[in-house]
């Protein structure tokens, strides 16, 4: 067995409140960056909702790329 398969990996879907102890945000920021068309949010009936890690990663790289409004 290799360092690698020991490793505690995290999960490939995420809930809101795990994102935003992620990020150090609260939970009603990521409800809000849940509504932009580019974020990786998956909706189901009964109020299921869960983030995808690797594209969440992504989608962070991306942000902190773009220009801050002066």
């Amino acid at each position: 067995m290799s360092d690698d398969d020991e490793a505690p990996q995290m999960p490939l879907l995420l809930t809101m409140r795990q994102v935003a102890d992620l990020c150090q945000v609260s939970v009603g920021t990521v409800r809000e960056w849940s509504y932009d068309p580019d974020f990786p949010v998956i909706r189901r009936p009964g109020h299921f909702v869960r983030i995808h890690a690797r594209l969440l990663d992504e989608w962070l790289a991306k942000r902190s790329q773009q220009e801050v409004p002066a």
